[in-house]
C-alpha cells in the first residue's frame, strides 16, 4: 500500500516536472515559427493560435540571442524591440496577431534573438491537500522562436569551413565555421582518418536543429577513439552537409601525429 502510494506521488510529480514546451505545444501555436526583419521590413506580424478550452492571457517578450564554439545558447535581455501589444488575451480556438518592430541600428552581420510568448500566472491558484499531494496546480504555457534582423533583403547562399579540430580521448571534434553574415543549419558531418590511403575509421554525425549563426563557428562532436586512430593518422577527409548549400564542403588535410593540423 504504502509502495503503490509512493509510486503514484512519483509519477505525479514527474507530470509536474514535464517539459513546459510539451504543453505549450498541445495548446499554443505560432505562425511564422521564425520571424526575420531586414532593411525594407522593419516589422512583422505574429499569429498567436489558442488551441485549448480556457482563455490564456500572455505576456510577449525578446531577448538577444548568441552561442559559443560548443554551440551553447546565451540569451540577454534586450530593448531593441517594440512589441503590441505586449499582453494579450485569446479566448478559447481562437488567436491573436502581434506586431514585432525593429528598433536598433541595422547590423553588418545578422543579430540573433529569441522571441518569447508565456502565459501570465493567475494571481493566486486554488489547491487541495490529498495526504502529501498538492493538487489542481495550473501549468504555465510558453513558447520561443528565433527572431533575426538581417544586413540585407537577400539571403545568400551558406558557406563553411573547417577552422580546427580539437581531441580527447573519446570524441574527435570539428570545427565549422559559418563564412556567411546570417545564420545557417548544418545537418550531417563526416570525418575520415587514413594512414597514406588506408582507411582507418570513418564516423559520421546527423544533426537535428543545429544552427550556427552568423560569422560564429560550432564544434561538433563525433564519438571515435583517438587513442587508437590518431597514432597511426596521417591524413583526414572531411565533409559538411547544411541545409540549402547547394552542394557539401568537402575537404582533405594533411595530420600531424595525434591528430593535429
Amino acid at each position: 500500500m504504502v509502495k503503490n502510494m509512493f509510486l503514484r506521488t512519483v509519477l505525479l510529480m514527474a507530470t509536474f516536472m514535464m517539459p513546459i514546451s510539451l504543453f505549450a505545444a498541445a495548446s499554443l501555436g505560432v505562425s511564422p515559427t521564425t520571424i526575420t526583419l531586414n532593411p525594407s521590413q522593419k516589422t512583422g506580424t505574429l499569429t498567436v493560435i489558442n488551441k485549448g478550452d480556457k482563455v490564456v492571457n500572455l505576456q510577449l517578450s525578446a531577448k538577444s540571442w548568441d552561442m559559443d564554439d560548443n554551440g551553447k545558447f546565451i540569451q540577454t535581455d534586450t530593448g531593441d524591440f517594440v512589441l503590441y501589444p505586449k499582453i494579450l488575451t485569446i479566448a478559447p480556438h481562437k488567436q491573436g496577431n502581434v506586431r514585432v518592430g525593429y528598433m536598433g541600428k541595422l547590423p553588418k552581420v545578422e543579430k540573433a534573438y529569441r522571441l518569447f510568448v508565456e502565459e501570465i500566472p493567475p494571481i493566486k491558484a486554488k489547491s487541495e491537500e490529498t495526504g502529501k499531494i498538492q493538487a489542481g496546480l495550473s501549468t504555465i504555457l510558453k513558447l520561443s522562436m528565433p527572431l533575426y534582423v538581417v544586413p540585407t533583403d537577400t539571403i545568400p547562399s551558406p558557406n563553411v569551413e573547417l577552422n580546427g579540430v580539437k581531441i580527447d580521448k573519446k570524441i574527435f571534434q570539428v570545427g565549422v565555421k559559418n563564412l556567411t553574415a546570417h545564420h545557417l543549419r548544418v545537418e550531417k558531418v563526416t570525418v575520415k582518418l587514413f594512414n597514406h590511403d588506408t582507411l582507418l575509421v570513418e564516423k559520421s554525425v546527423t544533426l537535428k536543429l543545429k544552427r550556427i549563426l552568423g560569422s560564429r563557428q560550432l564544434f561538433v562532436s563525433l564519438p571515435m577513439d583517438t587513442q587508437k586512430f590518431c597514432q597511426k593518422a596521417n591524413k583526414m577527409q572531411l565533409s559538411i552537409q547544411v541545409k540549402n548549400m547547394p552542394k557539401n564542403y568537402e575537404t582533405e588535410r594533411p595530420l600531424n601525429f595525434g591528430c593535429q593540423l
